[in-house]
């Protein structure tokens, strides 16, 4: 069990544990408290992301978890009804292509994904692990295709990905389904590395915004010593208890 400041995570029953990823992601999304939106959570896990954006938004927002994993979807839901956002949040055992399929009249304001970005292999261990971390049941470009189907026309897409490759095998998928980058993070693990390890993107559809101009910024994660810096502390610090 995680224990964040404001609610804790059971993590036993999910293949993807609580890891940085989604803590970043969830800390990072931009969110206007005051508003009262619609928000899904792709690929939902433990149901972590879907918890900090409630920590972050009003008392009226509602939110939708969803995963291909029945196992995760229950444990998104345990961990949801202990907390005390027990009646902001619904969590749905379903792939997002079916989902699409029932609820695209049902626009989001705001949709955050952490979802399996790796290459598939089929030397992983379990059937369960790779949905969750490997390209097997959703690739970036079915991603995209479904999340263009659920947004509303001024909503925004949240979602981390490896920075290795991406631009050169990805970026053409976000063109070609009317997105356009607002905001971009590239994140380092330490001072040092020359290369990002993650990309934290927010993208709007090309029709309500052309041609902006993007927001772009840096975050490194550790100092050389491996501890960790002030820029990730403050991003974060809402939530772990550790700062």
């Amino acid at each position: 069990m995680f224990q964040f400041k404001q609610f804790e995570i059971n993590d036993d029953k999910c293949a993807m544990k609580v890891g940085t990823d989604g803590v970043l992601l969830g800390a990072w999304a931009d969110i206007d408290p005051t508003k009262h939106l619609k928000i899904l959570d792709i690929g939902t896990g433990t149901g972590l992301i879907a918890l900090m954006m409630a920590q972050k938004t009003s008392t009226d927002t509602q939110i939708l978890a969803i995963d291909i994993d029945g196992l995760a979807a229950e444990q998104a839901a345990f961990n949801a009804k202990q907390s005390r956002w027990k009646k902001n949040i619904e969590v749905k055992h379903i792939s997002l292509q079916e989902f699409t399929k029932i609820y695209s009249t049902n626009l989001f304001d705001l949709i955050v994904s952490n979802p399996p970005y790796f290459e598939i292999n089929p030397q992983s261990k379990t059937r369960q692990r790779q949905t969750a971390r490997q390209m097997l049941e959703l690739n970036f470009e079915d991603l995209l295709a479904c999340v263009a189907q659920l947004i509303a026309p001024k909503g925004s897409f949240n979602v981390i990905v490896p920075y290795e490759h991406f631009f050169d095998s990805k970026l053409k998928f976000i063109d070609n389904h009317g997105f356009q980058i607002t905001r971009l993070c590239r994140v380092f693990s330490t001072p040092e590395k020359q290369n990002p390890i993650r990309l934290l993107l927010t993208l709007g559809l090309n029709s309500d915004t052309p041609n902006p101009k993007t927001s772009e910024e840096t975050l490194v994660i550790h100092q050389k010593d491996r501890i960790y810096t002030e820029q990730y502390k403050a991003l974060t610090r809402d939530f772990y208890t550790i700062f």
